[in-house]
């Protein structure tokens, strides 16, 4: 069920009133609390509003029907709905305070009725309906749910049991009781209804939340894979894919020079602009470690031009960096490796599990990452032939890297229609 709250369209229809003022209403007394509180507290304004009109259509059918007779029970339905109309008041107290109130005042109010008008009436059936209530009214509050479960279904019982005879005259309030049973049955399976779809709505909202989270930790085609088969590894191989390592160089040294709170603000606004890079292309992020920051394309679906993509995300880190110095003057550069080559990309684990790839290309990539130049891209020859077609490199000296050996690497020199 969606979080109410005021839309600034619905607040300029002069015609919508009465709705405008039943949001007020709803919001009465919650405003201080957090949002994974405020809906269960808006659902019990509004019972206490329908409480509210409850009591005075009752008053209003015994008024019409023999206000003579029946004035004592139009006066006291009156009362009731004043007391009913005042529960938000109750949330200045604590986030159960209002509940405990309406629910003691329902019991008290069918309680009443069920003796004046006898079991025939059915008033005693919204004791059930009351429980239903209490079941979205106090959410995962197991003690007090419990405790009125078990007062609503005795006080349901004791009035089927003993409010056998009416203290009106049966005979001549026939139509009245008649009246009062259909209310109270209809009402019983509206509420029951209700709640039956809002148990349907929280539980897919729940299944919707936990679905958004594994979408932003895996991606979608993996994500899928792992709730189709839980528990299960799940690794693929990639003939052709590219991987890129990214760190910050001169990040350490002011590591001791900031507060936590400002180095991981930092660190996020980085990180964040890195990945609405990734967001726009055919790259996925596989994961950050201190400040370095790892992608690679090509996985999880295959991608031609996986070479291409990851440079031109690389491209627009060291804008992000140039961009972050410009604003901070902090001495920040970044230092970039990318390495071509076949991969096998999956989840293990059953806990804490994450999207990662295995292959010595990722291995490749940190050393070129870990001896390549502040400012540039260093690449291996697999990807400078892969992305040829879409960027101009330069060659730089052989590197002897540890546990590879040493090969030919070249640094990016810009997008090929800017380099003549």
């Amino acid at each position: 069920m969606p979080h109410l709250n005021t839309n600034d369209t619905l607040w300029s229809l002069q015609g919508w009133a009465w709705l405008r003022w039943l949001l007020r209403y709803a919001q009465w007394g919650i405003r201080r609390y957090p949002d994974t509180e405020k809906r269960r507290l808006v659902l019990v304004n509004l019972t206490a509003f329908l409480a509210t009109l409850s009591c005075l259509s009752y008053a209003t059918s015994f008024a019409a029907y023999d206000y003579q007779g029946l004035s004592w029970a139009v006066w006291i339905n009156l009362i009731c709905a004043v007391c009913f109309f005042i529960t938000p008041v109750f949330h200045r107290w604590g986030s159960l305070v209002a509940p405990v109130y309406l629910t003691a005042l329902v019991m008290m109010t069918i309680f009443w009725l069920s003796g004046v008008f006898g079991k025939d009436s059915g008033t005693h059936l919204t004791f059930l309906t009351a429980i239903a209530i209490a079941t979205i009214l106090f959410g995962n509050r197991w003690r007090q749910l419990v405790f009125i479960v078990v007062i609503g279904w005795a006080a349901h019982l004791y009035a089927q049991n003993y409010f056998v005879t009416p203290k009106i005259d049966p005979v001549e309030y026939d139509w009245l009781i008649r009246l009062l049973y259909f209310n109270s049955a209809t009402t019983f399976v509206i509420v029951v209804g209700f709640v039956v779809w809002y148990a349907f709505q929280v539980a897919a909202e729940a299944e919707e939340r936990a679905a958004r989270l594994l979408r932003n930790i895996l991606p979608d085609e993996i994500a899928n894979q792992l709730k189709q088969n839980p528990g299960q590894p799940i690794a693929e191989r990639f003939q052709n894919a590219s991987v890129l390592f990214a760190d910050l160089v001169g990040f350490t040294p002011i590591f001791g020079q900031m507060d936590a709170d400002k180095m991981v603000g930092l660190l996020n606004e980085i990180f964040c602009s890195f990945d609405g890079l990734v967001e726009h292309s055919g790259v996925e992020k596989i994961k950050t470690v201190g400040d370095a920051y790892m992608a690679a394309a090509g996985v999880p679906a295959s991608n031609p031009d996986h070479a291409g993509e990851l440079i031109e995300v690389a491209w627009g880190m060291l804008e992000v960096i140039r961009e972050t110095e410009q604003r901070y003057h902090l001495g920040l550069q970044l230092r970039i490796g990318i390495a071509t080559g076949p991969v096998t990309a999956g989840v293990i684990g059953r806990k804490k599990f994450a999207y990662d790839v295995w292959a010595p290309a990722v291995n490749l990539a940190a050393r070129l990452e870990s001896s390549g130049i502040p400012g540039r891209i260093h690449v291996d020859k697999a990807t400078r032939d892969a992305a040829c077609h879409r960027f101009r490199f330069e060659e730089a000296s052989p590197k002897e890297l540890k546990g590879i050996g040493t090969i030919e690497t070249w640094l990016v020199v810009g997008p090929a229609k800017d380099v003549s």
